[in-house]
């Protein structure tokens, strides 16, 4: 697991705040001491409560003042010295920990996800370790209040999905594609399994959380999910061919028109789905909990421009098509086709957008590689990060555009493609889908030479191996760390790719 510290990346920490008090009766060296641990969010000052302690996918948490002695350690045991799991207060997210005088002590934590509950987790279900000699420490009988500040690591890479896709698995393909949802028919949405009774009319973007396939329907204006393992699909959000815009408790009750881009993140309240309303302009929210809540982010339902705004309803788009959210979550980038830019949403209410790439004018278009604002794209459509860049298909230049997040510099990446539309990664290829050439590529990140994956470069509806296969209007593409999948809007169907 790669590990980023605080001062690296302030979106992906976890402060520990660690007050000592101790309480001792005339000076008696067996009194009790107790600590109070509290816990700080991305330095926001939010209490860690029950839903992101059980929810959030990549967390570290503080576990237990544990004797110098111990190391190296046995969880199960050690552990349970100075750790009452009783005293874990959810609300508050406060740990009551009872530390013996005069025994030199030192802080551990240990790093937990989703698949582990916290009862596991407090068991010793994960290996815990120190956090350095710095942290060690002694409360001694004259000791009267003691504070030690730790600074803890969130950690980045537990979780293979990161932009909703697996990073953590290169894939080994030869390019044979068979059919996995969608039966290649045009009637109207409908669930099932397979391609079997699923009918999945036009299908657009794509993302996965590991378990599930989520996808678009752009004609049809729903959110599919698919079961990886059973390939059953459900609609859990929006009306099968009832257009609007309208939010709802209850997904299904809610309203899209031509949703495209779609993405997968974890967050501290919950895992949830970020989608571009392609022809309503703005961004809308998916929880994947009850009943598939739906919620307005950023943009205004009605005529597209571009607005930059603090707060993202008085923030405007045009087209938005792909997106995809950082390693932290901490903020989405977006492919305003029409507008050539690229977008910077933060996740965080009121949801500030500002320019990430691209003319800030709603106009002016190009291919210039420059940085921020000064540089230029044409139509650009789906969006992809790997580290602290994000990889950009900007359709009608044909390319692959790279652009670095922290210095906002724009660069060519890979060159030649003929209407490029979507875009994913395994964390070591980028994978590409030319709707003009209806071939799928596979684009090393190390050396950015394109070469083909699939199809035989003219329109169809064909199963089979990589020189035979055929695409008609090649669209989102994702990795689940055992294969690519893809959506193909002129065949009705998504695909898989081994």
């Amino acid at each position: 697991m790669k590990r980023f510290s605080l001062w690296a990346s302030m979106a992906l920490l976890i402060g520990l705040l660690t007050v000592i008090s101790c309480q001792h009766e005339d000076e008696k060296s067996d009194g009790p001491v107790f600590v109070t641990v509290k816990v700080r969010l991305n330095s926001r000052n939010e209490s860690m409560g029950p839903s992101f302690v059980l929810s959030s996918g990549v967390v570290s948490a503080f576990v237990s003042a544990v004797p110098d002695s111990f190391y190296p350690f046995t969880p199960s045991t050690d552990l349970g010295a100075g750790f009452d799991a009783q005293l874990f207060n959810l609300s508050d997210g406060t740990v009551l920990l009872t530390v013996p005088l005069d025994t030199p002590m030192r802080l551990a934590k240990v790093t937990y996800s989703a698949d582990l509950s916290l009862e596991a987790m407090l068991s010793g279900a994960t290996q815990p370790s120190f956090l350095g000699a710095s942290d060690a420490f002694t409360v001694t009988a004259g000791t009267t209040s003691m504070t030690v500040e730790v600074v803890m690591e969130t950690i980045s890479g537990s979780s293979p999905i990161i932009g909703g896709t697996n990073q953590s698995t290169p894939l080994s393909l030869a390019g044979n594609s068979t059919y996995f949802a969608g039966d290649n028919g045009t009637a109207g949405a409908a669930a099932g399994t397979g391609t079997i009774d699923a009918v999945i009319p036009y299908p657009y973007g794509l993302t996965t959380d590991g378990t599930y396939l989520y996808a678009t329907d752009s004609a049809q204006s729903v959110i599919y999910r698919i079961n990886i393992s059973t390939s059953v699909v459900e609609i859990i959000a929006g009306q099968d061919m009832v257009t609007g815009s309208d939010d709802n408790s209850v997904g299904t009750s809610a309203t899209f028109t031509a949703p495209a881009g779609i993405t997968y993140l974890s967050e501290p309240s919950g895992e949830v789905l970020y989608v571009t309303d392609y022809s309503n302009n703005n961004i809308r929210r998916v929880k994947l909990s009850g009943t598939f809540e739906v919620s307005t982010v950023a943009g205004f339902a009605g005529p597209g421009s571009y607005v930059d705004d603090p707060t993202g309803t008085d923030a405007r788009f045009e087209t938005p098509y792909g997106i995809v959210a950082d390693r932290s979550g901490d903020f989405l980038y977006v492919a305003d086709q029409d507008n050539h830019a690229i977008r910077k949403i933060s996740t965080t209410f009121p949801n500030a957008v500002t320019n990430l790439a691209g003319a800030d004018d709603g106009v002016s278009l190009g291919n210039v590689n420059d940085t921020g604002t000064d540089a230029r794209f044409e139509n650009p459509t789906d969006v992809m990060i790997v580290d602290d860049f994000l990889y950009v298909t900007d359709m009608n230049n044909g390319s692959i555009r790279k652009v670095d997040i922290t210095t906002r510099e724009v660069t060519d990446f890979a060159t030649g493609f003929s209407i490029p539309r979507g875009l994913s990664t395994d964390g070591t290829n980028l994978y590409v889908s030319s709707t003009g050439a209806w071939q799928i590529y596979i684009v090393p990140l190390a050396t950015g030479t394109p070469t083909v994956l699939s199809g035989w470069g003219s329109p169809g509806c064909t199963e089979g191996p990589s020189a035979t296969a055929a695409f008609t209007t090649l669209k989102g593409l994702v990795s689940d760390g055992n294969a690519l999948y893809g959506a193909d809007n002129g065949c009705a169907a998504i695909f898989r790719i081994d």
